[in-house]
C-alpha cells in the first residue's frame, strides 16, 4: 500500500474492513468507522455490513458485466454497418 494511501485511511480512523467479495475475489472493501456515539459496531452490524458488502460486490460485478455487453453491442453495430457499406459498393 502507498504511503499516501495508508495516511489517507489513518485519517479516516476506520476500525472496520469488510471485503466485498464474488466468486472468491475482492472485488471492493468497504472501510467504517465507530458509531455516531463512538461506540464499536454489535456482532449484528457487522453482519449486516457484511450482507451488504456482498451486494455492493454484485451491483459492481454486474456494471462490469453491462459495459462488456455494451461495448460488444456496439462492435457489432460497427460491423453490421461496415457490411452494408461493403455490400452497397
Amino acid at each position: 500500500m502507498r504511503d499516501s494511501a495508508r495516511r489517507t485511511l489513518e485519517q479516516l480512523d476506520l476500525n472496520y474492513f469488510v471485503p466485498c467479495r464474488i466468486r472468491e475475489q475482492t472485488v471492493a472493501v468497504l472501510g467504517l468507522g465507530k458509531t455516531v456515539d463512538g461506540d464499536f459496531l454489535s456482532s449484528d452490524d457487522v453482519e449486516l455490513v457484511t450482507t451488504i458488502g456482498g451486494y455492493v460486490a454484485v451491483a459492481l460485478d454486474n456494471a462490469k458485466l453491462y459495459s462488456s455487453l455494451e461495448q460488444k453491442a456496439l462492435e457489432i453495430a460497427r460491423l453490421k454497418d461496415s457490411a452494408k457499406t461493403s455490400w452497397n459498393r
